[in-house]
């Protein structure tokens, strides 16, 4: 399986930080890019065309929400999981509805994030070989 490159945008240093460390403990993915800010998820996910991107609810400039839409539209294939403070109905609601492959609540980064990524990555696996047109 091919490492998934991956997009963090996260506007908190410490948070930015602690993401980083989970993500050095797996060598499925390679952190291409790290950003603070909504408007610049939205310029180096068309740049650099992520397989995933990690983004906190709350950006400076554009929202997670919206940065979510933008990409979505642009690029379909890119996985998009979304950061929330907490689990309340009403922010997963609306993280779904943005598009999102999914959410994670900061609190549960180092216990969830290994297996939603895991997840993220064999539904990829999945979705290649079915598409895939085989030669006789």
């Amino acid at each position: 399986m091919r490492r998934q490159r991956l997009l963090l945008a996260a506007s908190h240093p410490l948070f930015r930080q602690a993401v980083i460390e989970v993500l050095d403990n797996i060598p499925q993915v390679s952190l291409i890019a790290k950003v603070a800010s909504g408007w610049d998820a939205i310029r180096l996910s068309a740049d650099l065309k992520p397989d995933i991107i990690l983004l906190d609810l709350n950006l400076p400039g554009l929202s997670g929400l919206q940065v979510t839409r933008l990409v979505r539209k642009e690029s379909p294939a890119t996985r998009v999981v979304i950061f929330l403070d907490e689990g309340g109905a009403e922010h997963i609601k609306a993280v779904a509805k943005s598009g999102a492959r999914g959410h994670l609540v900061k609190s549960q980064l180092t216990q969830e994030l290994p297996s939603l990524l895991d997840e993220l990555m064999r539904e990829e696996k999945l979705n290649d070989s079915s598409n895939r047109t085989i030669n006789l």
